[in-house]
């Protein structure tokens, strides 16, 4: 609204009307705008932003489209092939082979008897290749897999839907063998100091990543040096070390990035800021994960993904949340006591 009333939506009809060809944008809030801004208000504005009370709502779904991962597995290459095609010869996976990664449609929360013929709960993802032929497929799909005695607990729950498990949020992504692959739900708050030196390193890699070529920091002009680098080393290893990510198994990579700490200190200036990049992921509410390689060659290159057990024990905390598209309202279910 201030761009509009001081310049009209035509910024050409400004310059005209002050016989000017040029303004410096720098000086854009410095002084009050009738009837759009108040110079006095400033201070306000920057407080009301830099707040951390915004809430972070992410879209929750029902898988769809394609119903495998295209490759096709060759015979013998697992005990869990799906058929290329029903009702026909290439039914027979032992001797064409079939797919191997069910893309999956959303998850049900089910009670069921283990193989000792004890009762356990898990989150089981339903493929979308079940899901499109009807309810009485689930139900058969998981009586194959449990037996009859299968009860449904709770039906659909979407991906991308938010849980709190001992204490830590997680997004709901997929399943992987027996466990089910969860994400980061936790914003990561930092001093402002450290966000404003973290937004250095960030448009270094990213100028770094444009170019697509090795470049050397200049210090005076980056604003990058090792003495902060190691501060923000340890900051990372202290958010790792606390809550809420000691409540996930990413709290694992805290006593990695000790270890390996004279490593990165003794890495050149510019290694050091991919280093820091690379650790930011574990902290990133999405399912990118860390390359440490870069700190040492023993390291793994595939750092952080958070997997989880199906099976949901009867002593942890294990919570379902429902929330509308502000964030402002939410609905909790403890799955524990379905």
């Amino acid at each position: 609204n201030s761009y509009y009333v001081k310049f009209n939506k035509n910024a050409r009809i400004f310059f005209k009307n002050n016989s000017v060809d040029s303004y410096n944008l720098k000086y854009m809030f410095a002084r009050d705008i009738p009837n759009a801004w108040k110079v006095s208000d400033k201070q306000r504005i920057i407080d009301t932003a830099n707040k951390n009370t915004c809430k972070v709502v992410r879209f929750t779904s029902i898988g769809s489209g394609e119903l495998f991962n295209a490759t096709i597995k060759t015979k013998g290459a697992n005990d869990n092939l799906i058929p290329i095609k029903q009702n026909c010869p290439l039914v027979n996976t032992d001797k064409y082979g079939g797919y191997d990664s069910a893309k999956t449609a959303y998850f049900v929360f089910v009670k069921s008897l283990d193989k000792k013929g004890e009762e356990q709960r898990s989150l089981e993802a339903i493929p979308i290749y079940i899901d499109i032929l009807g309810k009485e497929s689930v139900i058969k799909y998981l009586s194959e897999k449990y037996g009859k005695d299968v009860t449904v607990l709770l039906d659909k729950i979407k991906l991308n839907s938010l849980l709190k498990i001992n204490g830590a949020y997680v997004w709901l992504r997929g399943k992987t063998g027996a466990q089910i692959k969860l994400c980061n739900a936790n914003q990561l708050l930092l001093p402002f100091e450290s966000i404003l030196y973290l937004k250095k390193i960030i448009k270094f890699i990213e100028k770094k990543k444009k170019l697509n070529a090795e470049i050397a920091i200049d210090e005076n002009y980056d604003g990058i040096i090792m003495d902060k680098n190691m501060k923000l080393y340890q900051l990372f290893i202290d958010k790792l070390s606390n809550k809420p990510y000691n409540k996930l198994p990413i709290v694992l990579q805290a006593k990695v990035l000790s270890e390996y700490m004279e490593n990165f200190k003794n890495l050149p200036i510019e290694k050091q800021c991919s280093a820091l990049y690379e650790i930011l992921h574990f902290f990133q509410c999405n399912s990118v994960t860390s390359n440490l390689k870069i700190i040492d060659a023993g390291a793994s290159s595939n750092a952080g993904s958070i997997l989880h057990s199906k099976n949901i024990k009867e002593d942890e905390e294990a919570i379902l949340i429902t929330q509308s598209p502000t964030g402002y309202y939410s609905k909790t279910i403890d799955l524990n006591t379905l």
